[in-house]
């Protein structure tokens, strides 16, 4: 007997198939969906059984609207209460929802499952279709953390017109895996729904494939409202199957979708480099306001900005790639430095601020003097531009930066540390203990001194490590502690006693990650990519520093789990860079949900490919870092100014995304490790 669909108290199943998966009797949406060989029996699909996750955005469900403050019969709806029948080895969910029918069939392909969604008008008139998306909620928060590596996974999502399709990989890596690939209908882009602040960081949302949205003001995909006419039926459909690993994804991506998919060579560039794009089965076209030129299959960039290169016609392209261009490093670095001392330090000496470095809203070109809360204060991540402006002074000395460090080594020095090394969270903080900001002022001393071989500035970089490590450090996956470069510059200037005894209480934090493995502990999110990241770079700093090939083995477990964080879509904002979504909320001015993509902290995985190359002596690591730090760069522009953060979703919780945050906050990270990478020969 082949697979059949099969009636239980629970719901439908779908029975003798490679694909255990479950239909709930009354949405109609699948709320389980199992690989049958899966050892973990991990579902792949987010329900309400999940904690945090609507029903209402059920797998299959959706949204259809017309314009705006449309009238009853074009107001949005969702279709959530189904009459379910099975014909065969079909089950079909059909809903009724204010003259419009919906219609969705699911039936075993092979080791596949397909489903397809028609959306039918079923009043007399033409109706206007502003904005529509269709929930696929695969299963992403990260509320268990670490100790759900087999039960959870990255989804990484292109909705590149007619070539669409999301890529699931269980967060540990082992298969099999779970993947989607469209065969009807075009998507414009996808969103994330039902993540709010009562959820928190932990929850990614429930993701949906985004056919319109007529919110999109740039007159991209999506953008224009699409007529109906009266008995007229829009079509979507998409197979979802079980993959082993990258190579089996690729070979069965070409099949899905009958054609090579749509690539480049290259997706973030600078002014005059070329991207050459492959697999086009027809004319490449270049979206209106693209900065750059299209020859043939080569686009060339010219001013900074997004470029999409489309199969067809860039409004509903068969397929699409975005190429993203950059500032170039040097006059990029010299702009933001320029643009920090002139409009973010605080330079008026009555104000008890003077020297700080403040976030800036781009809205209003003014600082933030009176921050909400700890995200935007004068200390924490803002501590980046007084580092940035130390590797500034050393190679580009001035009379502006000099001024400038000087008086923001006063400030951290008397308002943002105890003479003990302690660092406090802000100028007027004395009570927040955050371990995460001994790190970042370390590294500002020893950029000080670095750029002065002013011996007080090793001496405050030794009593912060020290701090460090008294207050618990040893326990903390910490971004940023500079283990190699202290131990390289004391060690140059005479302090090579001191240099062994601050290895040693590196060394410390060593053993605790070697211990736990893979058995991360919860940090200010409960599993993420700067958990991850620091595991693995902890570990190479100090096989750098000692030659120790324990510790290098050591960290390939985390560089096997770090590399699962990116996805292979074609947008340089979404290419290799890690998924991260809770930024924007944090450290924007909006504040907003969303994936947060490219984020400064991807940089964390470029120094973790950097150093992996540079111990490996393999250049293709070296030359993954290179291109991943350049992608974190799309959140500054010519001018110096920038952003915390791009979220890139074209809907988040109903609202249209797909944009920059107006406040500089915490991304000169970005710069600084774009210059780390570039000391240690990754340019």
């Amino acid at each position: 007997m082949g697979p059949r669909w099969d009636r239980a108290a629970d719901g439908w199943w779908l029975a003798g198939h490679p694909l255990r998966v479950r239909v709930e009797d009354r949405t109609g949406a699948i709320d389980r969906l199992v690989v049958a060989s899966d050892p973990h029996g991990m579902s792949w699909v987010a329900g309400p059984d999940e904690g945090w996750h609507s029903a209402a955005n059920g797998w299959g469900l959706g949204m259809i609207g017309g314009r705006p403050n449309a009238g009853r019969d074009d107001a949005p709806v969702r279709w959530q209460r189904a009459a379910v029948r099975v014909d065969g080895d079909v089950l079909s969910a059909a809903y009724d929802r204010v003259g419009w029918h919906v219609e969705v069939l699911r039936q075993p392909a092979g080791d596949a499952l397909a489903e397809r969604i028609e959306i039918r008008n079923d009043l007399d008139r033409p109706r206007t279709v502003g904005s529509l998306w269709l929930y696929v909620p695969f299963n992403t928060d990260v509320v268990h953390g670490a100790a759900a590596l087999h039960r959870r996974c990255h989804a990484h999502v292109w909705a590149g017109g007619r070539e669409t399709w999301i890529k699931a990989v269980r967060w540990s890596g082992d298969g099999p895996h779970v993947a989607l690939v469209a065969s009807a209908g075009d998507f414009a882009g996808y969103g994330l729904d039902g993540v709010t602040e009562y959820a928190g960081s932990a929850v990614r949302g429930d993701l949906c494939l985004v056919a319109a949205d007529v919110l999109r003001t740039d007159g991209g995909p999506g953008s224009a409202p699409r007529t109906v006419a009266p008995g007229e039926t829009l079509r979507f459909g998409w197979t979802v199957f079980a993959y082993a690993g990258d190579a089996e994804f690729e070979a069965e991506l070409r099949h899905r979708l009958d054609r090579q998919p749509l690539r480049a060579d290259r997706y973030v560039l600078t002014r005059g480099e070329r991207a050459d794009v492959r697999g086009a089965a027809g004319p490449l076209t270049l979206a209106p306001g693209s900065p750059g030129t299209l020859s043939g299959m080569g686009f060339t960039a010219a001013e900074p900005g997004v470029s999409t290169v489309a199969e067809g016609d860039p409004a509903r392209p068969a397929a699409s790639v975005v190429l993203v261009t950059v500032p170039g490093l040097d006059d990029l670095i010299e702009a933001r430095a320029r643009f920090v001392i002139d409009r973010q330090q605080v330079t008026d000496p009555a104000s008890p601020q003077f020297g700080a470095t403040l976030p800036y809203d781009n809205r209003y070109d003014a600082p933030l003097r009176y921050p909400p809360r700890h995200d935007y204060n004068d200390g924490r991540e803002r501590v980046a531009m007084g580092v940035l402006l130390a590797q500034r002074r050393r190679t580009h000395p001035s009379e502006a930066v000099t001024t400038s460090t000087d008086r923001y080594a006063d400030f951290v020095a008397t308002r943002l540390q105890s003479p003990d090394g302690v660092v406090h969270d802000s100028s007027t903080d004395r009570t927040t203990r955050r371990l995460y900001n001994y790190p970042w002022v370390c590294r500002f001393w020893l950029e000080m001194y670095a750029a002065t071989g002013d011996n007080r500035y090793v001496h405050r970089f030794a009593a912060t490590v020290r701090a460090f490590y008294a207050n618990g450090g040893a326990d903390v996956y910490a971004i940023g502690m500079p283990i190699r470069r202290g131990h390289r510059l004391l060690t140059a200037g005479g302090h090579a006693g001191l240099a062994d005894e601050l290895l040693r209480l590196h060394r410390r934090n060593a053993e605790v990650i070697m211990a736990r493995g893979v058995d991360y502990p919860v940090h200010e999110v409960p599993f993420e990519q700067t958990i991850v990241g620091p595991a693995a770079i902890v570990l190479l700093e100090l096989h750098l520093v000692t030659g120790e090939l324990e510790l290098r083995r050591a960290a390939e477990p985390h560089l096997r789990l770090l590399e699962l964080f990116g996805g292979p879509q074609p947008d340089g904002r979404l290419y290799d860079v890690p998924i991260r979504h809770w930024d924007g909320y944090w450290f924007g001015a909006r504040p907003r949900w969303g994936d947060v993509m490219p984020h400064h902290w991807s940089a964390v995985t470029a120094w973790a490919w950097a150093l992996r190359g540079f111990a490996d002596a393999d250049p293709a690591w070296s030359e993954r870092a290179r291109r991943l730090s350049r992608a974190t760069l799309h959140t500054f522009f010519p001018d110096g100014r920038a952003s915390a953060a791009y979220v890139y979703p074209l809907i988040v919780n109903g609202q249209h995304e797909h944009s920059f945050d107006p406040l500089a906050n915490d991304q000169d990270w970005a710069l600084v490790t774009a210059l780390d990478i570039r000391e240690l020969g990754v340019d």
